[in-house]
């Protein structure tokens, strides 16, 4: 299970050439999960404090304005 986390001014979800849901500016999660990930992964992965986030943004070589990896 990963999590990629981006800001954005906007994003959209589409389903069938509907919208499922937008946001205005704020923060994006890409997740990808697989068949052997369990509840527990999840539930991990989603109590992470946006502290760890800050921590990963600012990996060396990055400005921490394109995206950081949660995992």
């Amino acid at each position: 299970m990963r999590a990629v986390v981006q800001r954005v001014e906007r994003a959209r979800v589409t389903v069938a050439n509907e919208i499922a849901g937008e946001i205005g500016r704020g923060l994006l999660v890409l997740l990808g999960v697989s068949a052997a990930d369990r509840k527990s992964d999840a539930a991990k992965l989603a109590a992470k404090p946006a502290v760890e986030i800050k921590k990963t943004e600012m990996e060396p070589g990055g400005n921490g304005d394109e995206y950081c990896r949660w995992s």
